[in-house]
């Protein structure tokens, strides 16, 4: 179930690009699992009681907001911020993405930090920090 309330100026609910000015966004994400007993019997065969959706959650709530900082040419950038719910309080994490759109081209700079638990399936029970940085191309 996905559940997404938005702010977008009128006159902009038209154009398709995806950065658009003057939008923000929240949303919860929620989801059932199954299928994750694997996991679990993982964990109790390394000494740990957790169970995998203390890592993982049951669902995810975000907010992205666009065109905050700055204007002229550089005014096309957007930030998104997202973390799991319904886990175990000590089992933080929390993912942040920041994309500038570059002057009179379709391509973006791209930045993405994660901190804390379940960044992938294969590492999900270890806490980490990274950082990304790349292009990202939009249409």
């Amino acid at each position: 179930m996905l559940i997404k309330f938005g702010l977008e100026s009128r006159e902009k609910l038209e154009i398709t690009n995806s950065f658009l000015s003057d939008k923000a966004l929240l949303y919860v994400k929620l989801w059932y699992a199954w299928g994750y007993s694997g996991q679990d019997a993982y964990l109790q065969s390394v000494g740990n009681n957790n169970k995998f959706l203390d890592y993982t959650g049951q669902g995810e709530i975000g907010i992205s907001a666009r065109n905050f900082l700055w204007g002229g040419s550089l005014r096309d950038h957007q930030l998104d911020i997202r973390t799991p719910i319904f886990r175990d309080r000590r089992k933080d994490s929390y993912e942040f993405e920041f994309r500038q759109q570059l002057p009179n081209m379709n391509i973006a700079l791209y930045l993405q930090y994660w901190y804390g638990y379940g960044e992938t399936l294969l590492r999900f029970d270890q806490f980490g920090r990274r950082g990304f940085a790349g292009f990202a191309f939009s249409y």
